[in-house]
């Protein structure tokens, strides 16, 4: 759980940063990477609930 909230955190910064960085990369590539990460992001945000759902069942079978 710790490792995916890290790979979020890790992938909000790598969005940040390409939303700031307007001048160095050519304009369509840096929209496809910030849909590429917003993606990723999404994902991992969806693995995540995921684990926090299938824990929270989990306990209650104990």
């Amino acid at each position: 759980m710790e490792q995916l909230q890290n790979e979020i955190q890790e992938h909000r910064g790598v969005l940040n940063f390409l939303l700031i960085s307007v001048r160095a990369m050519d304009s369509a590539r840096k929209e496809a990477r910030i849909h590429a990460t917003r993606e990723c992001i999404e994902g991992l945000e969806e693995r995540q609930q995921a684990l926090i759902v299938d824990g929270a069942f989990g306990c209650l079978g104990d």
